[in-house]
């Protein structure tokens, strides 16, 4: 959780470009993201939590309620 904390925490503005699925770990680098671009094959899920799995990448904390 060190490298999304420094994101969070960064000083200048961090912008994610997701093309296709972010899911776990690519969800929580996006949602750690100040700004997100996406195209029309992007898709974001947090299905791994209905599947069982953990929550990657701090995303307990980074998902809206």
């Amino acid at each position: 959780y060190t490298r999304a904390t420094r994101m969070i925490a960064a000083k200048t503005p961090v912008v994610a470009a997701v093309q296709g699925a972010a899911v776990g770990g690519g969800l929580g680098l996006a949602c750690s993201a100040d700004f997100r671009v996406g195209c029309s094959e992007t898709r974001m899920t947090a299905n791994f939590a209905q599947l069982g799995f953990h929550h990657g990448f701090g995303l307990t904390v980074l998902l809206p309620p």
